[in-house]
């Protein structure tokens, strides 16, 4: 019997849905995949950062940016669609949230982000 060449697999950065099945011949693998964006907690995210955009210590550009980022994707969370714009928000109002020193606010709004993943 012959060796069985080496196989290796090198992942890197995030990776999700992957599943690998080994030394299995003549074998099928099925994954349910659904898309687990958590369109209540962006949700919660906007509703906060509209309601206390004033307390935020940033320049009005910053904050007219962020107002206009969270009214937008807000509504997209409403309707549970564009996953992939809203995460892109969030993102976005993280970057900014970032930048907002000093604000207890902001320090919880960053923290239900970082529940996200994002």
């Amino acid at each position: 019997m012959g060796t069985r060449p080496n196989t290796t697999n090198v992942f890197s950065g995030n990776t999700k849905n992957v599943q690998i099945q080994q030394h299995s011949t003549n074998s099928t693998q099925s994954m349910n995949i659904q898309d687990g964006f958590d369109f209540e907690k962006a949700l919660e995210i906007f509703n906060h950062v509209i309601a206390n955009i004033e307390s935020f210590s940033l320049e009005d550009v910053e904050k007219n940016n962020l107002l206009k980022v969270a009214t937008e994707a807000k509504a997209l969370s409403e309707s549970s669609t564009e996953s992939g714009i809203v995460h892109k928000s969030v993102a976005t109002i993280k970057d900014i949230m970032l930048r907002a020193t000093g604000s207890l606010t902001a320090s919880g709004i960053l923290h239900l982000i970082s529940q996200m993943g994002v």
